[in-house]
């Protein structure tokens, strides 16, 4: 059944203006808001939305707190460093072309090459910690360390093998009993030989020069004898085939009535020497100087074996030509 027209235009009609008349006939929208109004809104919507309560809000300092980004460089560095060819004897530099990885990195590879098996290449790696890396004080002691106790377990040698270079100790002095100055620098030398890994040889060389006797002296004011003055010496280091190749000299003072001290003054001297002819090379870095050592360092706990090498080559003067004795046979003339 349809519905007729008229009726659905009433119906429209009643539905609109009732709408307006309940709803919005009251409400200006053409006007601008009085400040009252505004306020009287803002009332009315802080009612229906904050009457609600808000979640606490809980003060976490660690949220606050920067990030640290851990140096992934570093640790690239110190997993890109080579163990090398593992399979053929290494020389003394071995790892010296490494040394920018630093002190952390190198005593890392010399742990892992110590539990893969291979002693004398962690011993190397161990040395280049003193030798060549911008190690501090307590990496140094600790490389030292682990040098003496590695030793003891592998040979302390030069893997390559090669003729050691002969170097002869001078020494000049107006000692007079030059025996015992003798013995204990064979001694030393036996010593250093074996530290470089029998890549040197020593002879030695006393050179004792004529000296007045001593004159008495007494105290100016007792009168009294004083114990006789100490013996000067001085020492050097020559390479046995080559022309004016020599350290430094050295000079020292030996007391008359402690004869125990000859060994350890000579052992100064001949570290003093050598850390003075190192000096002038660049290759490795140059140990420090015996007064610059921490309490309780040995001054040749310093020396690696690639150092006493470089020591050995540093000396670079004439080479001695070698003289060759020709023996002629006698022949008969023939008639």
């Amino acid at each position: 059944m349809k519905v007729p027209r008229y009726i659905v235009a009433i119906s429209c009609t009643a539905v609109a203006a009732m709408s307006w008349t309940l709803g919005t006939m009251q409400y200006d929208f053409l006007a601008k808001p009085t400040p009252r109004q505004l306020a009287q809104a803002a009332e009315e919507w802080k009612g229906e939305h904050l009457s609600k309560q808000l979640p606490a809000v809980v003060y976490n300092p660690a949220a606050l707190a920067p990030i640290t980004l851990q140096n992934d460089k570093s640790k690239k560095k110190q997993n890109q460093i080579l163990l090398g060819d593992l399979s053929t004897p290494p020389p003394l530099n071995f790892y010296a072309n490494q040394k920018n990885f630093g002190p952390v990195a190198m005593r890392q590879l010399a742990k892992r090459l110590e539990k893969l098996g291979y002693q004398q290449q962690a011993l190397l790696a161990y040395e280049r910690i003193l030798d060549s890396c911008d190690s501090d004080k307590k990496q140094r002691a600790k490389a030292i360390d682990a040098i003496e106790a590695i030793s003891g377990e592998v040979k302390y040698i030069n893997p390559q093998g090669s003729k050691p270079i002969g170097l002869t100790i001078h020494v000049g002095t107006p000692m007079e009993n030059s025996k015992d100055l003798k013995r204990e620098i064979e001694h030393l030398g036996q010593e250093i030989s074996l530290r470089s890994g029998q890549t040197l040889s020593f002879k030695s060389d006393i050179i004792v020069s004529p000296a007045p006797p001593p004159a008495v002296l007494t105290h100016p004011e007792t009168g009294e004898p004083l114990p006789p003055p100490p013996i000067a010496m001085a020492l050097w280091l020559s390479r046995d085939d080559r022309f004016d190749a020599e350290t430094p000299p050295v000079a020292m003072m030996m007391p008359r009535d402690q004869p125990e001290l000859l060994k350890q003054i000579i052992k100064d001297a001949v570290y003093d020497s050598s850390q003075r002819q190192l000096s002038t090379n660049a290759n490795f870095i140059v140990p420090a100087k015996r007064e610059q050592l921490p309490a309780g360092q040995a001054p040749f706990d310093q020396m690696t074996r690639a150092l006493w090498l470089e020591l050995g080559t540093s000396l670079q003067g004439r080479e001695i030509p070698k003289v060759m004795v020709v023996e002629e046979d006698d022949e008969e003339d023939d008639e």
